[in-house]
């Protein structure tokens, strides 16, 4: 069975057939380091392709400025980067679109004299962890408490998510204490109906004085030009408007973004940890998980009925709630500051999201609300779950923005490419890495 992150390495031989590179760090005459890559059934729609590395050879790629994959046959070059992947090092690079299913590419690793500049930068902007491509921001991360407005509640105070989040072009498309709903922050993540120490637990509904979720500490924050990356870690607080308030779950997020051609992508990691001694129990409920809150003009009385969702069984918000999906696309008009997409007769963008398949009960149920720009991925709708102490809920999501319309079709290509990554050999001399079964 294949593992579920997809692309790890085997290391076949004994030591006396690893290529001397990768045990003296240094490149022998004629040694050639090559990449062989197959596409799946799915093929490739240009997402971001990984490959795990032994630590030596590791090391021998951050001896030089820069690396590069090319296959003159196919006339590529894709520039690499190297990601630390905690105790595991990994070479990134985007896939090229379109690629056949069943295609293979043999590429080698070609040094480059100079480091490419990097494309994809994070900054730190007074507590905005803001996350750029070509200087263009893509979504900024709010590691300082936001105030809602003034006269609110102020237990809806908030850290720890995602707003705003921009399209390609720079189009703003989340909303952030939306006055319907105070306690929906662009991209979050919160569980709602739960039970710790035999009391209920809402760390969604906030002015419940319940539960909340909050920022801790950054763990990592990466700039390339293959891809910028977040790393950070949440506190899901129980009982925070008591004196005996106490962190449940520890949550380590790990963001990557690139672009796929005309869209963004960034693919999120969750590990949410129970950190006590008792279980908190999930209860079934019909909304609660991952989250994202769209544009406050999408809640606008003139722009409402042009709002759209579509799911990947193809339903509409209506028919899909509550019911299982792949993939959900929200989108709408903007205001017209900049002209409309080409064939487009508005202005229009959206956000596409992909539950992967080895989430928790995938294909997971989403809830899509009747009336506001909002939904989530809600593996609780027909049955609760527990964490117990010491265990690990692990999520995977994938998030896309984009400007004008998005495909079903193409979304589907890249959703297979996301679920049915493609299979990749490393070699080096005699020495053979291979994707395990």
């Amino acid at each position: 069975m294949k593992s579920i992150f997809a692309l790890m390495l085997l290391v076949l031989g004994c030591l006396t057939c690893v290529p001397a590179a990768w045990m003296t760090g240094e490149l022998l005459a004629g040694e050639v380091l090559e990449l062989e890559v197959t596409s799946s059934a799915a093929g490739t729609g240009g997402l971001l392709s990984r490959i795990a590395v032994p630590p030596e050879l590791a090391a021998l790629i951050r001896k030089q400025p820069a690396w590069r994959l090319e296959s003159r046959e196919h006339a590529l070059t894709l520039p690499i980067q190297i990601r630390e992947n905690g105790n595991a090092s990994e070479i990134a690079w985007r896939s090229p679109r379109f690629m056949p299913p069943g295609t293979k590419i043999r590429f080698r690793l070609i040094t480059e004299p100079v480091p490419p500049e990097p494309a994809y930068r994070v900054s730190d902007e007074a507590g905005r962890i803001i996350v750029s491509h070509k200087r263009r921001p893509l979504f900024v991360y709010n590691r300082e408490t936001l105030l809602p407005p003034t006269g609110v509640n102020l237990l809806y105070a908030r850290s720890g998510h995602i707003h705003p989040v921009y399209t390609p072009t720079g189009r703003v498309i989340s909303d952030d204490f939306a006055p319907d709903h105070y306690h929906q922050h662009g991209m979050f993540y919160a569980w709602v109906n739960t039970q710790f120490q035999q009391q209920p637990v809402d760390f969604w509904n906030q002015a419940k004085g319940q539960g909340t979720v909050r920022h801790a500490q950054m763990l990592q924050q990466t700039s390339g030009p293959v891809f910028a990356e977040l790393q950070f870690e949440l506190q899901h607080v129980a009982f925070p408007a008591q004196m005996n308030e106490q962190t449940v779950l520890r949550e380590r997020v790990s963001i990557l973004v690139h672009r796929a051609d005309t869209v963004t992508a960034w693919e999120v990691f969750s590990e949410q940890t129970n950190v006590t001694e008792v279980p908190l129990i999930l209860e079934k409920y019909h909304y609660g998980g991952f989250g994202f809150r769209g544009a406050r003009e999408w809640n606008a009385p003139e722009t409402k009925s042009r709002v759209e969702f579509l799911t990947s069984a193809g339903k509409n918000r209506q028919a899909g709630n509550h019911t299982p999906a792949d993939w959900v696309m929200l989108s709408g008009p903007l205001s017209a500051s900049q002209p409309p997409a080409e064939n487009e007769t508005e202005t229009r963008a959206g956000v596409v999201i992909f539950g992967h398949p080895g989430n928790l009960r995938a294909t997971q149920m989403v809830r899509l609300h009747p009336d506001n720009p909002y939904f989530c991925f809600c593996p609780v709708v027909d049955e609760a779950f527990t964490i117990e102490p010491g265990r690990v809920l692990k999520s995977r999501y994938l998030v896309l923005t984009f400007d004008g319309s998005l495909p079903a079709e193409r979304i589907q290509q890249l959703f297979a490419e996301y679920a049915q990554p493609a299979e990749m050999v490393l070699f080096g001399g005699k020495a053979v890495s291979r994707q395990p079964e």
